[in-house]
């Protein structure tokens, strides 16, 4: 029998990377910085067992103001530049319901506080959601952990210890 693990969830806009342009998200790869303590607490985790999931809604695509390969292109330069060998998965969900463009216009249940993220990281990772951590920045984020049985939620400025809330 396969034993599953348990993750630790992270919400990535202002809860793992904040911008430098001071937007709420990054439009390019190289517009994003880890927040204080991001690094060390997710290295803490990966080391005693936790797989480590980047979850992120990125509305902007159904908006028009991004697209999936930059998207893509983002989360690839935080995962191999910015915290290398840290995340075993980046999921994000380009849908929202009031979107303007056609194909993302919808709702999905891939996007937060919909579970669908944590569902399609416990089947590619073999997961245990009911021993698993959330850390996120909004009330979705919270929903989210609610929503797809994962066990624990915390505050991103209370989890990584940093000032802001």
């Amino acid at each position: 029998m396969t034993t599953l693990r348990p993750a630790l969830f992270v919400d990535l806009d202002n809860t793992v990377r904040e911008t430098l342009t001071g937007r709420s998200h990054p439009l390019w790869p190289e517009d994003q910085e880890l927040r204080p303590g991001v690094r060390e607490k997710l290295a803490e985790f990966r080391e005693v067992g936790y797989a480590i999931v980047g979850v992120t809604n990125q509305g902007g695509v159904a908006f028009g103001t991004l697209t999936e390969p930059e998207v893509r292109a983002i989360n690839h330069y935080l995962s191999d530049h910015l915290a290398p060998g840290l995340f075993d998965l980046i999921l994000f969900s380009p849908y929202h319901p009031y979107g303007s463009v056609t194909r993302y216009a919808r709702f999905s249940h891939h996007r937060k506080p919909g579970p669908g993220m944590a569902h399609e990281a416990r089947d590619r990772l073999g997961l245990d959601l009911a021993s698993s951590i959330m850390v996120g920045d909004r009330e979705t984020d919270r929903l989210f952990a609610e929503n797809a049985g994962i066990a624990h939620f915390y505050w991103a400025h209370e989890f990584f210890g940093t000032a802001s809330a």
